[in-house]
């Protein structure tokens, strides 16, 4: 009898962002919604220093995109609290406070091998998003070790937004409007290629009640994008530069709230030990 679990090896894959075997809602063969989506300005309602973060996000390299999205939404949402730390200190602290959903106090600034940088430098971002990456994957490899371990990590990937109506009432709760989304979904790229693929950005809803993709594969811009619900998943829609070509791409995804993922991430590992 043939599992429905993907293996271990192919989880793996899809955990570290390659290719994972899901039905994605709303996308074909053939057409991704609309052909063209314009790119346009960061919301003028966005604080100063929500702004200065969005245009520092780190591009993405090394499937970073977790770590990339998780410090800079921990940073929006934070409390300033001291003058300095470790960075990799403050990185492990990030991610530990995320996996529960806590608030994090950011200092002032970072020390990166015996040197100050301002916690919001680009060096700082570059140094935390890697460093938060690192621990995620340590922990999912830890998690795959077990065939249960397998079956909740898939079942947190999964963990799909039902609704256009859910996505805003998660992002109304947030204090910015700006939260950590886990992408499951297909790129298309201008040759008709085709490529299955897992992703993590950041969703900004403006008063107007626009939407606004701000994606680590092509960073310091935000992107208007299309939602469609469909039966018991929203997709959405937005076209970027891939990071490895330099060429637009369309993508279709469904999404899985970040604090829902990373807290049935967290309670896998505490049943794990």
């Amino acid at each position: 009898m043939t599992s429905r679990h993907p293996s271990v090896s192919t989880l793996l894959s899809f955990v570290l962002q390659c290719v994972i075997l899901l039905p994605i809602v709303g996308c074909d063969s053939t057409s991704l919604c609309p052909p063209t989506l314009p790119v346009v300005s960061a919301d003028a309602s966005l604080s100063s220093h929500a702004i200065q973060m969005l245009s520092h996000m780190p591009p993405n390299s090394d499937d970073r995109c977790l770590g990339i999205c998780v410090v800079l939404e921990a940073m929006l949402d934070g409390e300033p609290g001291g003058d300095s730390r470790n960075c990799d200190d403050f990185a492990r602290q990030i991610y530990h406070d995320a996996l529960r959903g806590c608030q994090v106090q950011y200092p002032r600034d970072v020390i990166i091998n015996g040197q100050l940088w301002a916690v919001e430098s680009p060096e700082s971002l570059e140094r935390l998003s890697t460093a938060i990456t690192d621990a995620y994957k340590h922990d999912c490899a830890v998690l795959l070790m077990s065939q249960l371990g397998n079956e909740r990590l898939w079942k947190a990937s999964t963990s799909f937004v039902m609704s256009i109506r859910e996505l805003d009432h998660i992002l109304d709760q947030d204090p910015d409007h700006v939260d950590a989304f886990c992408c499951v979904g297909i790129r298309r790229f201008p040759d008709g290629t085709l490529k299955e693929s897992h992703h993590v950005v950041l969703i900004q809803k403006g008063p107007d009640g626009i939407k606004r993709v701000y994606d680590p594969n092509d960073p310091g811009r935000p992107f208007v994008c299309h939602l469609e619900d469909e039966d018991t998943r929203v997709s959405i829609e937005w076209t970027c530069k891939s990071p490895r070509t330099g060429s637009d791409t369309r993508q279709v995804y469904n999404i899985v709230h970040k604090d829902v993922f990373l807290s049935k991430l967290r309670l896998a590992l505490e049943n794990s030990e």
